[in-house]
């Protein structure tokens, strides 16, 4: 019997930590504009990149949010740099940066975690090809490209699940 909840107490917490939800979910009022939009969650978690992606849909436009902390590194992302993902099948995705961005307190928070440190809010643009290698193939690898030089991650596979969910969810 202690066995059997154990495993179901498991198994809980496990779904849990995968668990991804739609925020919102809603016609805006003034533009008429369908909006569709992810909780947070963790994308990276290395001491390199601690990270987090959300991702948004309006009408038929989707949206990836990437927050990341900088740990008291000043930087800045400029408009139409690249964000890389390697792909499970060696590919190299190229998403692009829609704004300019500067190191700001509390930027790279999705909680109140990491909310008095230094971090960036990215927000790039996904195309429909760019969502279907997605979701047919895990993201292995991440490099974010700022001011003073590159930064990279490797993923762990439930990291890249939970994206993969999110990305079903819209």
């Amino acid at each position: 019997m202690k066995k059997a909840v154990l495993v179901l107490l498991l198994a809980t917490i496990t779904q849990s930590l995968l668990a991804q939800k739609i925020v919102k979910n809603e016609v805006d009022e003034f533009t008429g504009h369908s909006v569709k939009e992810t909780s947070w969650t963790t994308f990276t978690s290395k001491s390199k990149l601690y990270s987090y992606t959300r991702l948004r849909k309006v009408d038929n436009t989707c949206f990836l949010g990437f927050k990341m902390v900088t740990k008291g590194v000043v930087c800045s992302v400029k408009e139409g740099e690249t964000l890389f993902f390697k792909l499970s099948n060696n590919e190299i995705m190229k998403v692009t940066n829609l704004d300019h961005e500067i190191t700001s307190v509390g930027a790279g928070a999705a909680s109140v975690s990491w909310s008095n440190v230094l971090g960036l809010h990215l927000k790039c643009s996904l195309n429909k090809d760019q969502i279907a290698k997605l979701n047919k193939h895990n993201i292995v690898k991440v490099r974010v490209n700022t001011s003073v030089g590159y930064i990279e991650a490797e993923l762990k596979e439930k990291q890249s699940l939970k994206f993969k969910k999110a990305l079903a969810l819209l």
